[in-house]
């Protein structure tokens, strides 16, 4: 049976690592970049059946608005991740309404919004270079 051998494994290895790591940076900073970029949608850019678009807050307080925030990116088990919330308990109900009151969502379509922004910016890391 012939031997094979594999000469630079080490360097390769080390090579990989790097780049392993400077993704990891580069998409967890696309993921912060782009929870910011849903928090702010959801809080100000309003169209359609939208809440704020129809002016169903305009004599509120805005605190449901101003509630709206985002946090820092978290590596967990290779799972790169930010979340966008509020704390205000009654914000479900307006975003996908009651048996009594029509749903005003400001989260989804913030999201929806800001897709496909976020996988062109994922599409463009340059690995290992």
């Amino acid at each position: 049976m012939a031997e094979q051998f594999v000469t630079g494994l080490a360097k390769l290895m080390t090579t990989l690592a790097g780049i392993t790591k400077a993704v990891e940076r580069d998409v967890t900073k696309i993921v912060e970049v782009n929870a910011v970029r849903v928090k702010n949608h959801a809080k100000t850019d309003h169209t359609g059946k939208m809440a704020h678009a129809i002016g169903r807050y305009t004599n509120q307080t805005t605190n449901l608005t101003n509630s709206i925030q985002s946090t820092n990116a978290t590596n967990s088990g290779g799972v790169i991740s930010a979340e966008v919330r509020t704390n205000k308990e009654y914000a479900a109900k307006v975003e996908f309404g009651t048996s009594r009151t029509a749903a005003y969502p400001f989260m989804q379509p913030a999201s929806a919004a800001i897709e496909p922004r976020f996988l062109a910016d994922l599409k463009s890391l340059k690995i290992g270079e």
